[in-house]
């Protein structure tokens, strides 16, 4: 069954099982070439196996058939790679930075712009990024608690950031994340 096979990779990539995990996900691409967003999976694995060279390059191939958002954000994981250069990251902050300037509307996208701005230690953009969030929605409990670190940490404006993690609590409910910022903040 074609359905299993990224399973099948999940659970060889969950127990260890690298090669067979590659393997899996190869052979997900390869059943169903007219679906070319299957190599997401392949590049989110490989970022994962700290392999960022070889995710970014396919992401450039993918970016050719795929949606480029989600080719994007299946390339995040690259972010974090061990041995991932200034020049990957860069050239993941521009894909991103594209996409978002292309869909300005989508808040998850400007989330995840914000989270790697925050990430790179700029963190004055990631605050401007987090208040637009804030100002389409301001009941996002990620971004209301992302900015609320964010200003306890950097900004030492512990004020505001207790009144947005508050804000969030009270969205949210009493969520264990949740309750430990506001206990640091």
């Amino acid at each position: 069954n074609p359905d299993r096979v990224p399973l099948v990779a999940f659970l060889f990539d969950r127990y260890g099982l690298m090669k067979q995990a590659e393997s899996a996900y190869r052979a997900y691409m390869a059943q169903k070439p007219t679906e070319p967003e299957r190599v997401l999976l392949l590049i989110d694995f490989l970022a994962r196996q700290d392999r960022p060279r070889e995710a970014l390059e396919l992401g450039e191939q993918a970016m050719k058939t795929c949606r480029p958002e989600a080719v994007t954000l299946a390339s995040l994981t690259t972010y974090e790679a061990k041995s991932a250069t200034a020049a990957d990251r860069q050239k993941l902050e521009a894909w991103l930075r594209e996409v978002v300037d292309r869909k300005p509307t989508d808040m998850g996208l400007k989330t995840k712009l914000a989270t790697l701005y925050t990430k790179a230690g700029r963190y004055a953009e990631a605050e401007v990024v987090y208040r637009q969030v804030l100002q389409a929605n301001k009941d996002n409990v990620e971004v209301l608690n992302n900015l609320a670190w964010q200003l306890a940490l950097h900004d030492q404006k512990a004020e505001e950031a207790l009144t947005l993690i508050d804000r969030a609590i009270d969205l949210a409910g009493p969520n264990p994340a949740l309750q430990i910022g506001r206990a640091h903040v």
